[in-house]
């Protein structure tokens, strides 16, 4: 999953980021909104 994401270290925070254009990345997404449905892929969940 590395190749699909990056780490960002910032003071005492840490934000992660998806490359969500890959098929992988969506099937994950699709996935999470199947169990919750407030989980879906809009760059803030």
């Amino acid at each position: 999953m590395t190749d699909y994401m990056s780490l960002i270290n910032f003071d005492d925070s840490v934000s992660l980021t998806f490359c969500i254009e890959n098929e992988k990345i969506m099937t994950i997404g699709e996935e999470l909104e199947k169990i919750n449905g407030n989980a879906y892929m809009n760059g803030y969940n």
